[in-house]
């Protein structure tokens, strides 16, 4: 079994109980063994922006992105810390290309909806924008 592939595993773990501290190192110690894990960036973007370190969290999006172009998980999730970070066109671009790529995600769909409502009232409703997460066993 790769080494690699422990530490992703353990990380992505702890961040699905919520223990996004200890995820982060676990993480990034696999992902510096084996940066083409795109399931674990989006694991480690996703503890990021539940920690409020939302430039690292872009930056795990986007690498996961260099990997897999065309992932639904990580464009929406790229799209929404732009969102989040005040960069809303190129954020909402890419929520819109996610539920696009994978119609059948409730996640996805749920946050076109928010941008059409604000789109068309100008106000955020009380609903959040979501992240969302993906596993894949790779070779």
């Amino acid at each position: 079994h790769n080494v690699y592939a422990l530490f992703v595993d353990y990380g992505f773990s702890l961040m699905m109980v919520r223990r996004f501290e200890e995820a982060v190192p676990q993480l990034q110690q696999g992902l510096a063994r084996n940066e083409d894990v795109p399931y674990g960036l989006n694991a480690l973007g996703y503890c990021f922006v539940n920690l409020n370190r939302p430039a690292e969290a872009l930056e795990a999006f986007q690498t996961g992105l260099k990997y897999e172009p065309e992932n639904p998980y990580l464009e929406n999730n790229l799209g929404v810390t732009q969102i989040l970070t005040g960069q809303l066109n190129d954020g909402a671009l890419l929520v819109v290309k996610a539920a696009e790529h994978a119609p059948e995600v409730p996640a996805f769909s749920h946050n076109v909806r928010i941008l059409q409502v604000v789109g068309e009232t100008g106000q955020w409703p009380k609903e959040q924008l979501v992240l969302e997460l993906f596993y894949s066993r790779g070779s």
